[in-house]
């Protein structure tokens, strides 16, 4: 409850999710798992975590929220639906910033 998850199969193994402190969340699998599938899917760039308030402020619908809170290597910069999607280096990321000052998606007919 709560969550959208738009790669539900990779995840299916994940039975729970428990916040154990403020910098610790802790989940639990109903399935078994190798460390690195687990460790690859939670730091792909594609899958990512969304507060719950900016789920609830937008319906749980985040396909048409052009800026989207959150603390990855790029930032938003600019989105125009079915068009360009502008991502630059966030500068207030780790201190391994990534390389690459920003990335550009085009839209495609093609899924």
């Amino acid at each position: 409850a709560g969550v959208s998850i738009p790669r539900t199969p990779l995840f299916r193994a994940v039975s729970e999710i428990n916040t154990r402190d403020k910098y610790t969340v802790e989940f639990k699998l109903a399935a078994p798992r190798s460390v690195n599938f687990m460790m690859s899917a939670f730091a792909s760039g594609w899958n990512v975590i969304f507060s719950k308030k900016t789920l609830e402020e937008n319906n749980y619908d985040l396909g048409k929220v052009l800026y989207i809170p959150g603390t990855g290597p790029f930032e938003t910069q600019r989105r125009v639906e079915n068009e360009v999607w502008v991502m630059e280096r966030n500068p207030n990321y780790c201190e391994q910033r990534p390389a690459l000052p920003r990335w550009y998606r085009q839209a495609s007919d093609n899924p």
